[in-house]
């Protein structure tokens, strides 16, 4: 019954594509059924005499099943996989399996998306995990018998086409082009790098038990396809088109690609600390290069992106406007600079680029004087929040830690030390009210960590 059964769920439609997405993603596990499973093929005296089970068949199909999924996926032409995108559809990105259409094939990444967005509910997990813990991408890629290229594309495009149904919300007058920036150049980024570092080890491993060149090659595979993932991105301009209020940031992004091109730096020789206006008129930036900038924060991509074709329009070697020789307020910060109203003006209105930055107001949030510590409060809930992509989930946790100080050791009777934390308190609590904001705490999993504070 056993082997017949075996049988079955080799034959059947459905059950033979989950053994090929274990195929797939337990390979050492795969090799060793498939080698107990020809013993037993070729030993069993019941297998052998079996008037309805052929032992060479069956080892056959055990084989071959992947690739006879792989030879059922016929790729849909690129003209019309392009058509398809910048019409705003949903995604169509590879095979029609079994009369499936293709662009079902995607689409619970699109559902995904749009049901963490729901803002009547609170998740008990980030988005980040329920993206990849859940492992949507891996088993989409592996069902479908897609390359990584393919399934990071579809990723970014169900993203991109999130921020621009933005641009005529249903919901009403509420913006919430926050949060849906902090999907495409926050929660994606960190699913990405997930499931990076989770192919990546997982060839480690499997490298550390059979040395071989496979097992090398099938290791940068996964990264190679987020570079080349990104680098198609530029195809759908239509979908590139960045939302009035970061258009100066994204000409920001494209400038610095600009200056890293040209060898411009400040006076310390760097150019990562470069101070620019708001404008930086001479240089033209899209969605693009914000989603780059946040790959290479995280270390997904190095700076050798700046130099792919197409990535910077026009001539490289001009200043872009708008560029100053001056250091970044941040970098200020950094060599000791006391928290000035100016100084703290500015650190409010443009985001920290590295955990560092905000490891060091947070520590003056905690250690400062009370003025300092009111200061370093509204910084954290500016626009290191919204719009520091690549350190926000570090900003939310420190916000929250915040707001639930310690009770000092000498304290006694029914006098609450929160009574003169109520002004620090009240920065806080203002600075994460907006409606925007308590979406980003949900998309991050902070929710249940605030409910502990609570209790």
């Amino acid at each position: 019954m056993a082997i017949t059964l075996i049988q079955f769920l080799l034959q059947n439609e459905v059950t033979s594509r989950i053994l090929h997405l274990a195929s797939q993603n337990m390979p050492t596990h795969w090799e060793d059924f498939s080698q107990r499973f020809r013993v037993l093929t070729t030993k069993s005296l019941l297998v052998r005499n079996s008037k309805h089970i052929n032992p060479e068949a069956l080892t056959y199909l055990a084989s071959h099943t992947s690739k006879f999924l792989e030879r059922e996926s016929k790729t849909i032409p690129r003209g019309e996989f392009h058509a398809l995108l910048s019409s705003g559809s949903i995604l169509a990105l590879t095979s029609q399996h079994h009369g499936t259409s293709g662009s079902a094939l995607w689409l619970p990444i699109d559902l995904f998306f749009e049901d963490i967005m729901d803002g009547t509910q609170a998740a008990a997990a980030s988005a980040v995990e329920n993206l990849t813990g859940a492992s949507l991408v891996k088993a989409l890629q592996a069902v479908n018998s897609t390359t990584w290229h393919d399934a990071f594309l579809a990723l970014w495009l169900a993203a991109l086409r999130l921020v621009q149904r933005e641009r005529d919300p249903i919901e009403g007058p509420v913006p919430r082009t926050d949060t849906f920036l902090c999907v495409l150049l926050s929660v994606t980024p960190l699913a990405v790098a997930n499931i990076i570092e989770e192919e990546e080890s997982q060839w480690i491993d499997q490298s550390a038990s059979s040395p071989s060149n496979q097992w090398k090659e099938k290791k940068g595979k996964c990264r190679q396809g987020l570079v080349n993932s990104l680098q198609q991105l530029g195809d759908y301009e239509s979908l590139l088109t960045p939302p009035i209020s970061v258009q100066s940031v994204a000409n920001q992004a494209a400038a610095k690609a600009v200056m890293f091109i040209s060898g411009i730096t400040n006076g310390s020789g760097s150019y990562e600390n470069t101070s620019m206006n708001e404008s930086a008129s001479g240089c033209s930036g899209n969605m693009r290069h914000l989603v780059v900038e946040a790959c290479i924060s995280r270390n997904l991509l190095d700076t050798s992106a700046y130099l792919w074709p197409g990535f910077v329009n026009g001539g490289t070697n001009q200043v872009p406007q708008g560029i100053a020789g001056n250091v970044s307020c941040w970098s200020l910060v950094m060599k000791g600079s006391s928290l000035t109203p100016s100084l703290t003006n500015s650190l409010i209105t443009t985001p920290a680029s590295s955990l560092a930055e905000i490891e060091k107001i947070y520590e003056v949030a905690t250690t400062g004087s009370e003025d300092e510590k009111i200061a370093a409060a509204s910084i954290l809930c500016g626009a290191s929040l919204f719009r520091g992509w690549s350190i926000q989930e570090h900003v939310i946790i420190f916000i929250v830690t915040l707001l639930s100080p310690q009770a000092p050791a000498n304290i006694s009777g029914s006098y609450s030390h929160l009574i003169n934390c109520a002004p620090f308190l009240n920065v806080l609590l203002v600075g994460i009210s907006p409606v925007d904001c308590v979406q980003i705490f949900s998309l991050h999993g902070v929710v249940p960590v605030m409910r502990y504070f609570e209790k």
